[in-house]
């Protein structure tokens, strides 16, 4: 029993979300990127924080089609 290839909507949905949890993570790393001073934390935590999250999101893409 072979699983049919193709678009379902579970890869739509799960390319949906990587997509979504990619752009938070580009959002974060961009953010921080102009912000000189966040308050407690350096903002190079949380460019660090942002590139994780697109990593995954990243990779959510990719795997899902692999």
């Amino acid at each position: 029993m072979s699983e049919a290839e193709g678009i379902n909507p579970g890869s739509i949905a799960i390319n949906l979300l990587g997509l979504v949890i990619l752009s938070i993570g580009l959002f974060l790393v961009y953010s921080s990127m102009q912000v000189r001073e966040i308050g407690v934390s350096g903002p190079r935590i949380i460019t660090l924080i942002g590139l994780v999250i697109a990593l995954i999101g990243g990779t959510m893409i990719i795997a899902r089609k692999s």
